[in-house]
């Protein structure tokens, strides 16, 4: 009787050691404690639509125009994302600033991403992830070159360049050196994504102090016309952006709003 109790003991004492490792293993204590998304790099830019017909066009109807519209682009690679089954991979983002019963905030369009798990998982938030064929950020002189390929063509292509920046329109010093390179602000989707009816509102949030290096300069801006976005920007414009570094530790948080 004596070693029956020892054995019952034992099993579930194996199990937690087993479970513990496991997920500490997996990354799931890293998760908890710094967040899913600890490093990338990536380039960003800010643009004012050519079209403010198409801006409307674009915005589901249950969001507003904002007071100033601006177009914003990312690309992204995810060096060091947690948890299991959560691995490294490359994202794009073309994003339409919007207002949502008042609050100020982002309605992402498009998000070709890399891997299928960040994209289920984005779905549930209300991003319109998709398997892109192929994203890349590289190296390009002393410059980065990022660039979305999808049905055998390029779709987004961001080439950034250091220095050379010219004089910073009001809304461009705003955006750049505010929240909007790291989006600190709310991010209004539909769910389920393009569709609705209902709205979410996510934020990204720090689970340890953000550490965020960033270099200043030109971005040249391409998307492909096969695109209903491309109106927004005239071909191949040059805008001004960053290139940054995060290392740190942040997740998602969304709640429906509607």
């Amino acid at each position: 009787m004596k070693n029956q109790n020892k054995k019952t003991a034992f099993f579930p004492a194996l199990l937690a050691a087993v479970s513990l490792f496991a997920l500490s293993g997996c990354g799931y204590v890293s998760y908890f404690q710094r967040g899913m998304w600890q490093e990338f790099p990536g380039i960003f830019t800010a643009w004012e639509p050519a079209d403010l017909d198409l801006y409307r066009r674009l915005l589901p109807k249950q969001f507003e125009m904002p007071a100033r519209p601006v177009v914003a682009l990312f690309l992204t690679d995810y060096v060091k994302v947690v948890p299991y089954p959560m691995s490294p991979y490359l994202e794009a983002a073309v994003a339409l600033r919007c207002k949502f019963k008042g609050e100020e905030g982002w309605h992402v369009l498009t998000m070709p991403v890399t891997k299928k798990v960040p994209m289920w998982g984005g779905h549930y938030y209300g991003f319109p992830k998709y398997i892109a064929d192929e994203i890349t950020l590289t190296r390009a002189g002393n410059g980065w070159a990022g660039k979305v390929k999808s049905q055998g063509e390029v779709r987004i292509s961001l080439e950034f360049t250091p220095g050379g920046v010219r004089e910073l329109k009001p809304y461009e010093r705003e955006f750049l050196d505010g929240k909007t390179p790291h989006f600190g602000d709310p991010i209004f989707q539909l769910v389920p994504y393009n569709q609705g009816p209902t709205v979410k509102r996510v934020l990204m949030k720090e689970v340890i102090p953000a550490e965020w290096k960033a270099e200043p300069g030109m971005v040249k801006i391409t998307i492909s016309t096969k695109d209903p976005w491309s109106g927004l920007i005239p071909p191949e414009t040059l805008a001004p952006g960053l290139f940054q570094v995060f290392k740190g530790g942040n997740k998602l948080v969304g709640k429906k709003v509607s």
